[in-house]
């Protein structure tokens, strides 16, 4: 790693840049443990206040993790989600070495606000169920979900028997309920972390984060759910396919 006094690049910006070439060239990989500051700045003849800020910008990035007391690693890769799947977070997330978990905040059947009944195209004196989890893989939260289930009369009734810390609220409305989703229509924009998602996701404070809108169809073309989900960007990437069509 050599770093140029001459360039206009900053000089923490070349510490940066030349940790995320060994990372992509796997130099350094998921897991492994980066040297210490200390090393860095002997090694680089640079001041311990240039490496932190170096490693500051890998970290916001979500490219490299801080352990308190142990040292600094590389992070696993990124989520890549298709926008062109409607299928819940359990079926995002199938993959070797992955485990998905829940943890339910809020599970009650009740009445929706005037804007969730319009969404679902029902009135405030109908039926919804509102499901509220904490999403995790292998422990780790990377998602908050916030779902409203139409529950016109009673008809899905059934969901208030099953246990969503294991069970998946899309199989279940499959394989219970008789619910053939056909296609949803979501937002997504980025924004800082609230208070609330500080506490109830245990982010920092302005971290950037995703915040989806999604209202999901049967095969009628009738609202089933809306949900509102909070994603960690540093966890995630959202990709879609464009055509000229």
């Amino acid at each position: 790693m050599r770093i140029n006094t001459e360039s206009t690049v900053p000089v923490y910006l070349q510490v940066a840049n030349e940790i995320k070439k060994n990372i992509k060239d796997e130099t350094l990989k998921s897991g492994d443990m980066l040297p210490s500051d200390r090393v860095y700045c002997e090694e680089l003849g640079v001041s311990h206040m240039t490496v932190k800020k170096a490693i500051d910008l890998l970290a916001n990035e979500g490219l490299v993790i801080r352990k308190k007391g142990v040292g600094t690693f590389i992070a696993e890769p990124k989520i890549t989600q298709s926008l062109f799947t409607l299928t819940g977070f359990t079926g995002d997330n199938k993959s070797p070495g992955r485990e998905t978990h829940s943890k339910v905040l809020n599970f009650k059947e009740g009445h929706p606000s005037a804007d969730i009944a319009k969404k679902l195209m029902i009135t405030e004196k109908d039926s919804v169920i509102n499901l509220k989890r904490l999403r995790m893989i292998n422990d780790d939260i990377v998602a908050l979900e916030d779902a409203y289930i139409n529950n016109k009369n009673k008809r899905y009734q059934e969901i208030m028997n099953h246990d969503f810390e294991r069970e998946s609220l899309y199989q279940i409305l499959k394989e219970k309920c008789n619910v053939e989703l056909g296609l949803a229509k979501e937002t997504i924009e980025v924004s800082s972390a609230t208070e609330e998602i500080n506490m109830q996701m245990e982010v920092p404070l302005g971290k950037p984060m995703f915040y989806l809108k999604r209202i999901s169809y049967n095969i009628e073309e009738e609202p089933i759910e809306y949900v509102e989900s909070v994603y960690r960007a540093d966890k995630y990437i959202f990709s879609a396919v464009l055509t000229t069509q």
